[in-house]
């Protein structure tokens, strides 16, 4: 047990590191930042953030941002994909069906109360600096 712990330890480290590192990959898809995702992810994210855009809600997302292991040479096939969805909405509820992509985390927050909150928020900071921003709407 305390050699289990040790490898815990160890990997929270790995994960959590002081440094900005984004890995570079071969970009598959051939769009901006999607080379900071592993190639395994690549297709996925790509898929996944076309149908969240598509969705009820997509005229209300601002950002989509893909973090976690996704993001790192940790990453593998069995790895799920976290994604945090900002936007101008109270709520966050997408209809549709991401259960033929594996395992994903999805957070849906108002982009005013992240950003507001984030100074005080680990996980948002941390998310928001070694994310990368698949989608950022434009203002026009």
């Amino acid at each position: 047990m305390i050699e289990c712990l040790k490898d815990f330890y160890a990997l929270d480290n790995i994960f959590n590191t002081s440094n900005n590192t984004n890995y570079k990959f071969k970009n598959l898809i051939g769009l901006n930042k999607y080379e900071c995702i592993h190639p395994v992810k690549q297709r996925k994210v790509y898929e996944i953030a076309n149908l969240l855009l598509k969705d009820n809600v997509g005229k209300y997302i601002t950002d989509i941002i893909v973090f976690g292991s996704a993001t790192t040479l940790f990453c593998s096939s069995f790895s799920d994909i976290d994604i945090i969805v900002l936007g101008d909405f109270s709520e966050f509820y997408p209809t549709v069906d991401l259960h033929e992509f594996g395992e994903i985390d999805l957070f849906g927050y108002n982009k005013k109360i992240f950003l507001s909150d984030m100074e005080n928020n680990n996980f948002y900071r941390n998310a928001w600096l070694k994310g990368v921003k698949v989608y950022e709407q434009l203002l026009i």
